[in-house]
C-alpha cells in the first residue's frame, strides 16, 4: 500500500483496498457496499455518501445512505434502510424491507410501504401515497391523488384532496370525505361523517350512525337514515327519502318519489309530489296528501285532512275528524262523515252519503241509494235518485221530490199523478175539474187569485234568498237574513253559511212568505276553482 499523509486534521480515506494519499472522504463502502465516486486531492470536499450492508448509491451527490441487502438510493440526501428499500429523490426516505419511496421528500415507513410522488408519505405496512402530497398513514392505507389523505387501517382515498380518517373507510373523488368509523364517501365533494355511513354521489352527505345518501346532493343526517335519488334528504332518525328532491324528516317517515315529503313520525308519502305531515299518516300517490295524524290518502290527488281522516280514490277529499272518503272525487267534511261512492259528497257532522253520485248536506243527513240527496239536518233520501229537501224530511221512493214526512207535510211534495192526501195536483188531475165550470167560476177565480199569490210569493221567496251573504272566511260559520217584496207580496229568508275552506263552502236556507203561509228550503254549495 501507498504511504498517506493527513491533509488539513483529515484521515486517509480507504476505497476498495486502496489508500489514496491526500484525500478528503467522498463516498466510503462498507461490508461489501458500493461507492461510485471517490475524493482525490487536498482541499476537495465531499458529501459524504454512505452506502453499507449491499447497499447501492446509485448517482452519490450528498449526503445518499443505503443501508441493508438491495437497499438503493438516486437524489441528493435520499435515504433507504431496509432490506430491498428504495429512495429515488432529492430528500427521499424509505424506511423499512421492501419500501419504495419515489419523489422529492417522498417518505415511506413500514413495510412494503410506497411513496410516490412530491412530499408524498406512506407509513405504515402495505401502506400506499400516490401523488403529490398524498398521505397514507396506517396498516394497508391508500391514498391517491394530489394532496389525497388516508389515515388508519385499510382507509382509502382517490381522488384530488380526497380525505378517509378512520380504520376502513373510502373516500373516492375530488374533495371526497370519509371521517366516521367504516365510512364511505364516493363523489366528488361526497362527505361521510358519521360511523358506518355512506354517501355516494357528486356532493352527497351522510352525516348520521349508519346513515346512507345516494345521489347528487343527497343528504342524509338522522340516525340509519337513507337519501336515494338526486338532492333526496333524510333528516329524522330511521327515515329514508327515496327519489329526486324527496324529503324526510319525521322520525321513522318515508318519502319514496320524485318531490315526495314525509314530516310527521312514522309517516309515509309513496308517490310523486305525495305529501305526508300528520304522524303516523300514509300518503299513497302523485299529489296525495295526509295531513291528519293516523290520516290516510290513497289516489292521485287524495287529500286527508282530518286525524284519523280516510281519503281512497283519486281525486278523493276527507276533511274532518274521523271521516272518510271511498271512491273517485268523493267527498267527506264534517266530523265522523262518509262518502262512499264515486262524486258521492257528504258535508256535515255525522252526514252519509252512500252510492254514486249521491250527496248528503247537513248534521246527520243520509242519502243512501245511486244519486240520492238529502239536504239539512237528519234529512234521509233512500231510494235511487230520489231528493230529500229540508230538515227531518224523508224521501223513500225513486225519482222523487221529498220536502217532510207524513204527518209533517210541507207544501209541493212527490209531484207525479196524484194519489195520496199530501200529493201535489198536476195537470191530468186538473182536467177532470172540467165539468161544471161555470158553477165554479167564482171558486176558480178565487183560487186563481190565490195561485197568483202564491206564485208572487215564490218569486218574494227566491228574492229573499237571492238575498243572503254569509261570511266566506274559511272555518266560519255565519247565520244571514234577507226580504223582499214581489207585486205586494213578500218574502223572508234566514240561511245558515259554512266556509269549509278558503275553496269550499256550503249554504242552507230556510223562507217563508207569511202572506200564504208558504214556506221553503235551499241548500247549496260552492267551490273555487282558482
Amino acid at each position: 500500500m501507498e504511504s498517506g499523509r493527513i491533509c488539513r486534521g483529515f484521515n486517509l480515506a480507504v476505497i476498495a483496498g486502496n489508500a489514496v494519499s491526500g484525500g478528503i472522504l467522498r463516498s466510503l463502502a462498507l461490508a461489501a457496499g458500493v461507492a461510485a465516486m471517490v475524493s482525490v486531492g487536498c482541499d476537495f470536499a465531499a458529501a459524504a455518501d454512505y452506502a453499507a450492508g449491499g447497499g447501492v448509491i446509485s448517482a452519490p451527490s450528498g449526503f445518499a445512505t443505503a443501508v441493508g441487502s438491495g437497499a438503493s438510493t438516486l437524489g441528493t440526501s435520499a435515504t433507504a434502510f431496509g432490506a430491498g428499500a428504495t429512495a429515488l429523490g432529492d430528500a427521499a426516505t424509505a424506511a423499512g424491507a421492501g419500501n419504495i419511496a419515489s419523489g422529492t421528500n417522498a417518505t415511506a415507513y413500514g413495510a412494503n410501504s410506497n411513496a410516490n410522488g412530491t412530499n408524498a408519505t406512506a407509513i405504515g405496512e402495505n401502506s400506499f401515497a400516490l401523488g403529490t402530497n398524498a398521505s397514507a398513514t396506517g396498516q394497508n392505507s391508500r391514498a391517491n391523488g394530489t394532496s389525497a389523505t388516508a389515515f388508519g387501517w385499510d382507509s382509502t382515498a382517490t381522488g384530488l384532496n380526497a380525505t378517509a380518517t378512520g380504520s376502513n373507510n373510502f373516500a373516492i373523488g375530488d374533495n371526497a370525505t370519509a371521517t366516521g368509523a367504516a365510512s364511505s364517501a364516493n363523489g366528488t365533494n361526497a362527505t361521510a361523517t358519521g360511523q358506518h355511513s355512506l354517501a355516494t354521489g357528486e356532493d352527497a352527505t351522510a352525516t348520521g350512525v349508519n346513515s346512507s345518501a345516494v345521489g347528487t346532493f343527497a343528504t342524509a343526517t338522522g340516525s340509519g337514515s337513507t337519501a336515494t335519488g338526486d338532492r333526496a334528504t333524510a333528516t329524522g332518525v330511521g327515515s329514508a327519502a327515496n327519489g329526486a328532491n324527496a324529503t324526510a324528516t319525521g322520525v321513522n317517515s318515508t318519502a319514496t318519489g320524485v318531490n315526495a315529503t314525509a314530516t310527521g313520525a312514522s309517516s309515509s308519502a309513496v308517490g310523486d309530489a305525495a305529501t305526508a305531515s300528520g304522524a303516523f299518516s300514509a300518503a299513497n300517490g302523485t299529489n296525495a296528501t295526509a295531513t291528519g295524524t293516523f290520516s290516510s290518502a290513497t289516489g292521485e290527488f287524495a287529500s286527508a285532512t282530518g286525524s284519523n281522516s280516510s281519503a281512497t280514490g283519486a281525486n278523493a277529499t276527507a276533511a274532518g275528524e274521523s271521516s272518510t272518503a271511498t271512491g273517485t272525487s268523493a267527498t267527506a267534511m264534517g266530523q265522523g262523515s262518509l262518502a262512499n261512492g264515486a262524486t258521492a259528497s257528504a258535508y256535515g257532522q255525522g252526514s252519509l252519503a252512500n252510492g254514486d253520485a249521491t250527496t248528503a248536506i247537513g248534521q246527520g243527513s243520509r242519502a243512501i241509494a245511486a244519486g240520492a240527496t238529502a239536504i239539512g239536518q237528519g234529512a234521509v233520501a233512500l231510494a235511487m235518485n230520489s231528493v230529500a229537501i229540508g230538515s227531518g224530511s224523508v224521501a223513500t221512493l225513486a225519482n222523487t221530490v221529498s220536502f217532510g214526512t207524513p204527518g209533517n207535510e210541507r207544501r209541493l211534495t212527490n209531484v207525479a199523478a196524484g194519489i195520496s192526501p199530501t200529493d201535489a195536483v198536476n195537470v191530468g188531475q186538473l182536467s177532470g175539474l172540467t165539468s161544471g165550470f161555470q158553477s165554479q167560476f167564482a171558486g176558480l177565480q178565487a183560487e186563481v187569485t190565490n195561485n197568483q199569490r202564491e206564485a208572487r210569493s215564490g218569486t218574494a221567496l227566491a228574492l229573499a234568498a237571492t238575498g243572503l251573504q254569509y261570511d266566506q272566511r274559511p272555518g266560519k260559520a255565519s247565520i244571514a237574513t234577507a226580504v223582499a217584496n214581489y207585486k205586494g207580496q213578500s218574502g223572508v229568508a234566514v240561511g245558515l253559511g259554512y266556509a269549509v275552506s278558503d275553496r269550499w263552502r256550503v249554504n242552507a236556507a230556510f223562507t217563508s212568505a207569511p202572506q200564504v203561509n208558504d214556506y221553503g228550503v235551499v241548500a247549496g254549495a260552492s267551490f273555487t276553482l282558482n
